[in-house]
């Protein structure tokens, strides 16, 4: 039974996308565990109301209606009598709250994988100088942490190999001269997991476990060849850790992101959820399959293996060129298969220069 005198309190940040609602979901759930001191939204301000109405935070950002979001946002990542920042802005908006939250000493619950992407050696170096925690919201990198049993830099030494597995998407098995004239409909039509419309084009053309082979190396410390890929649509083992002792360990669960933002939430506990219908796994009729992904199809994470050995301001032009590609997309400006076309032409073009803040502001600008 978990006991708490004094509640942990929580900034949400990005609390109208689909992390932020469904951390407010398990918030809700956990009231005598839990309170919002301060909340941002980017433009849905008509949900924004009606969560500020029901959790009544002291602070609250609309960063489409700020002259100064990022410096906003900033001073919600630091807020002194923060336990725990939730950072679930979407895309390369949350890189500097991330950084601001860390340079600040701050419990980060981090479901933002583009801080890691863009900036993932200097987060991890101003986390250790300023002793603050991340813990992983992403589906996969939660996984690893479980397994390691949250001794994510220390059990590198004992790691073989890391595989992140993907469900492949809507397009699986298709090929790539079948992808010339897919539509944003159908992009965005996950067979799993319900996303908003970034996330769920780049688990479209596999973008999103590119990201997440840069997340986790930089999470575990684990070099670029230790970490493969899976294709598992079942969507039931989330990462597989593979120990140097022959052994493998898996991480297991039906595929809901209210669980491993709850095992951030109620760290270093496990919650009791009583009150969250979460799903549960039937083992009586089980089966789990695993096939290589098609690299010649879905090129995206062979770009991140390039990224991650290159280093520098890459990953960063990477995860940007890729944003834009995707809004363009969207837009239906360019086509499916533009994307990563689109991605590559930018880091071709791009000269490397070393990873830095003002690196990054400068890409910002």
């Amino acid at each position: 039974m978990m006991k708490r005198v004094k509640k942990k309190r929580l900034v949400v940040l990005g609390s109208t996308g689909s992390i932020g609602c469904q951390t407010l979901d398990i918030v809700r759930a956990h009231a005598d565990f839990f309170e919002i001191i301060a909340m941002s939204a980017h433009s849905n301000k008509e949900l924004f109301a009606m969560q500020c109405k029901e959790f009544a935070p002291r602070h609250a950002v609309v960063t489409s209606e700020s002259k100064n979001s990022r410096a906003e946002l900033g001073m919600l990542a630091q807020l002194d009598e923060a336990d725990c920042i939730v950072n679930a802005i979407v895309g390369v908006a949350g890189v500097m709250s991330t950084l601001a939250a860390v340079r600040a000493g701050k419990t980060l619950a981090l479901a933002n994988k583009e801080s890691l992407v863009m900036a993932g050696e200097l987060v991890m170096q101003l986390a250790h100088e300023h002793r603050a925690r991340i813990l992983p919201i992403d589906s996969e990198p939660s996984a690893i942490w479980q397994i390691v049993n949250g001794n994510m830099r220390d059990a590198a030494p004992t790691i073989e190999r890391i595989t992140l597995t993907a469900s492949g998407g809507p397009f699986y098995g298709k090929l790539r001269d079948e992808l010339r004239h897919v539509t944003p409909e159908q992009a965005l039509a996950h067979p799993t997991w319900k996303m908003g419309a970034k996330i769920s084009v780049d688990s479209a053309t596999l973008m999103n476990k590119a990201f997440e082979l840069i997340e986790t190396r930089w999470l575990f410390n684990i070099p670029p060849e230790k970490l493969a890929v899976s294709i598992h649509r079942q969507s039931i083992v989330h990462a597989l850790v593979h120990w140097t002792d022959g052994s493998v360990g898996a991480a297991m669960s039906p595929p809901d992101m209210r669980i491993p933002i709850s095992q951030a939430l109620f760290y270093p506990d496990r919650a009791v959820n009583p009150e969250i219908d979460m799903p549960r796994l039937d083992f009586s009729n089980l089966q789990l399959q695993f096939e290589a992904p098609d690299y010649s199809t879905f090129e995206a994470p062979k770009l991140a293996y390039e990224v991650m050995r290159e280093g520098g301001i890459l990953p960063a032009v990477f995860c940007m060129a890729d944003e834009i590609a995707v809004q363009k997309f969207l837009r239906r400006e360019i086509e499916f298969l533009d994307i990563v076309d689109e991605v590559k032409r930018t880091l071709d073009v791009t000269r490397n220069t070393p990873l830095s803040v003002e690196a990054l502001n400068e890409l910002f600008i």
